[in-house]
C-alpha cells in the first residue's frame, strides 16, 4: 500500500510516500482500498497543536490521513458484516 509519512513537525516537507505492507486483518478491524486520501486539516491539526502531539502522534515516523473515500474489501469477525 502507498502511505503518506510524516518524519517531522515542519509542515508539508516533513512528509513523504512510501510504500508499505498491507496491515494484517484484526478481529474489529476493516480492510479499505483507498482511492483518495488527502492531507486534512486534522493532519495538520496534530501538528501545530502542541497538545494534540501528546498522543502517539508525536511518535514519529507515522503514517497520516484520517480521511479519505474508499471501498471496504474485509471485515474483521467480531464486525457486523
Amino acid at each position: 500500500m502507498l502511505a503518506i509519512i510524516q518524519h517531522n513537525f515542519t509542515g508539508i516537507d516533513g512528509l513523504t510516500v512510501s510504500q508499505r505492507p498491507q496491515p494484517h486483518l484484526t478481529a474489529e478491524g476493516v480492510l479499505i482500498a483507498m482511492e483518495t486520501l488527502p492531507v486534512v486539516p486534522s493532519d495538520w491539526h496534530k501538528e501545530t497543536n502542541p497538545h494534540a502531539t501528546a498522543e502517539q502522534a508525536a511518535q514519529l515516523p507515522r503514517v497520516i490521513g484520517i480521511g479519505g473515500v474508499g471501498t471496504i474489501i474485509a471485515v474483521g469477525q467480531h464486525r457486523d458484516q
